[in-house]
């Protein structure tokens, strides 16, 4: 492994001398709830995925490209999205915080479903990633990072037709359009894909609609969303025990939201409204439904406003939320709760702006819970041009899922008396930025109380919700990219490593705390072949702690011509036997070919 790392190292420290591309440094993103900043303006480790990140990697889904940055664990059973949860530097899933276009989609039964999106990869135009926890912005939910989906809505009168298949007689079929004018723009997309599984009791169908448009008005815009997708597959081994090969799963999701934002002078305004519906049946059985069978169905509807004020000391940010979280369930219960939030941040920026201090807090009320404060400080400082520091420091707690406090099943046995989970969060960061090359340096740690887990003394034994430990977690980060003109476009190195200890475990076998990554390094290398042909080749290197470590290989070729796209990704190239969660094993090779037609009308 040293071997490894040092090999890597050397490579792209080797190319700092080498010609530069000149890249954006400046360009704006939307960070927080209230203002935007641009990128050297952030204080927390912040990645911002494009779409040209998009076309250069094999990935398929949205969750597959997320898995390529390092310190984020994408823990899959199955494959394209069926089901997989993801980790941010060693949280559980049910800590990340999920937004699309500015929506939460917090889901009460379980995180297990927080992946079920409406839309696929190509309507994607940007993703935002907070690494570190985000509480006193988001709220409890934003426990370990946020991660934050745009979607794409322009005024290119459009339509494009997506084809793809691949291995194990899978296929994906998508349709997408965009109408309107400079002042009304509107996008469509639908998609429908099916497999026949690449082993028994995995195959899958999922279909999925998402409508966007927006609208402006004097200095701001009113944007609407709604979105629906449902997934029916095969769940050999992905929950309960890998015993149970006959699994079945059904969910349906669907989102709609309003918003506006608007700004006046030194003031932003920002306000929305959204409902979202989640479904969830599961069989235990496929074929008799009436052996075990879970139906829950959730509703969450929800108001929030937020506004920034720049002045004399600085940009003020207060902003207010209310939502309404109603689950029906056979196994759960009628479960209500009401929760309540409000959140204040300053930002200070002194000596000619090098110094950026932003304290703030969130303050949230859980009707069956009570009150949680969520205090937060991020200090940057700008030591010239091409150098930073950054300092972040945070508390959290994450209030337990529905299915953590009360499902009851023959494997698997929820706590109605889980206390939250609390966290103390503290980040050291240094960036360095010329236009042809980053590298970014991150030193983090967190302690976590009263840590919840699904846990059993013996094999033979049911799962059960616990507080079963502190963890301490301490960890550092680097990542490394350099731009080129010519044969090799981009080289890209990331490494994560984490020393996660346990306190106070009182039980033989564990579900998520120790299943984490210990080593995560992720290289990647972008070509541009020819003038209309590039590919992308990504290795991972994945050291878990509970399980075996593994390296994964795959590779992207991307042809663009006029109004044509035509790419094939190759998948797992090394053959790797490995597993991600639950011991379910993942598949071998895999290798996928798909074409892209637009026209403009």
């Amino acid at each position: 492994m040293k071997e490894i790392l040092s090999f890597f190292a050397l490579i792209l420290l080797g190319l700092t001398a080498l010609a530069q591309e000149e890249v954006q440094l400046d360009s704006v993103v939307t960070k927080g709830r209230t203002y935007p900043l641009t990128m050297n303006k952030v204080d927390e480790n912040y990645i911002l995925l494009t779409k040209q990140d998009i076309q250069n990697t094999p990935s398929q889904t949205v969750e597959e490209l997320i898995a390529y940055q390092t310190g984020i664990d994408f823990r899959r059973r199955g494959v394209d999205g069926m089901q997989g949860d993801i980790s941010i530097r060693g949280g559980s899933f049910e800590q990340v915080l999920l937004i699309i276009n500015g929506v939460r989609l917090s889901d009460t039964q379980t995180g297990h479903n927080l992946w079920n999106l409406p839309f696929d990869l190509s309507s994607v135009e940007r993703i935002e990633v907070i690494k570190g926890p985000a509480a006193r912005k988001f709220g409890s939910n934003a426990f370990a990072g946020v991660i934050h989906i745009i979607t794409k809505v322009d005024d290119e009168n459009s339509i494009s037709l997506r084809g793809v298949g691949g291995s194990y007689g899978t296929y994906d079929l998508g349709f997408s359009a965009n109408a309107g004018t400079s002042k009304f723009k509107n996008s469509i997309s639908a998609n429908y894909g099916a497999s026949d599984g690449y082993r028994y009791n995995t195959d899958y169908k999922k279909a999925s609609a998402h409508y966007q448009s927006s609208y402006d008005i004097n200095q701001g815009q009113i944007n609407l969303q709604a979105g629906l997708v449902e997934k029916k597959f095969g769940a050999n081994g992905f929950y309960a025990s890998p015993s149970f090969k006959d699994q079945y799963e059904e969910t349906q999701n669907s989102i709609v939201s309003l918003g506006v934002d608007k700004r006046v002078n030194n003031w932003g305004f920002k306000a929305s409204t959204y409902w979202k519906r989640a479904q969830d049946m599961y069989l235990l059985k496929r074929n008799d439904p009436s052996f075990y069978r879970n139906m829950h169905i959730g509703n969450n509807v929800g108001v929030e406003a937020s506004a920034s004020f720049i002045n004399a000391l600085g940009v003020t940010g207060i902003g207010a939320e209310f939502r309404k979280e109603m689950l029906r369930s056979n196994s759960l219960g009628s479960r209500d709760r009401e929760i309540s939030s409000m959140f204040l941040e300053h930002n200070f920026s002194l000596f000619n702006n090098k110094l950026n201090i932003t304290p703030g807090f969130n303050w949230t009320n859980y009707s069956n819970r009570g009150d949680f404060f969520y205090p937060g400080l991020e200090v940057g400082y700008e030591i010239n041009k091409f150098n930073k520091l950054y300092a972040h420091a945070a508390k959290v707690h994450r209030i337990p899922s529905y299915t953590e406090l009360y499902y009851n099943s023959p494997v698997e046995v929820g706590n109605e008396d889980l206390n939250p989970e609390t966290a103390n969060s503290f980040e050291l960061g240094y960036r360095y930025v010329q236009p042809s090359f980053v590298g970014k340096l991150s030193l983090f740690y967190k302690q976590t109380d009263d840590a919840i887990d699904w846990v059993k003394q013996n094999e033979s034994d049911a799962w059960q919700a616990y507080n079963v430990a502190d963890i301490e977690v301490k960890g550092v980060e680097l990542t490394m990219r350099k731009s080129f003109t010519g044969f090799m476009s981009a080289l890209e190195l990331g490494y994560t490593y984490l020393d996660k200890s346990v306190a106070n475990e009182e039980f033989e076998l564990s579900k998520y705390v120790l299943d984490n990554l210990r080593n995560h390094v992720v290289l990647k290398m972008e070509n541009q072949l020819y003038k209309d042909l590039s590919s992308g080749i990504t290795f991972r290197y994945l050291d878990r702690v509970a399980l075996d470590n593994y390296s994964l290989l795959d590779a992207k070729l991307d042809y663009r011509k006029s109004n044509w796209n035509v790419f094939t990704s190759f998948n797992n190239i090394l053959g790797t036997d490995y597993t991600e969660s639950n011991l379910v094993p993942m598949p071998g090779f895999w290798v996928s070919l798909g074409a892209n037609y637009k026209f403009k009308f």
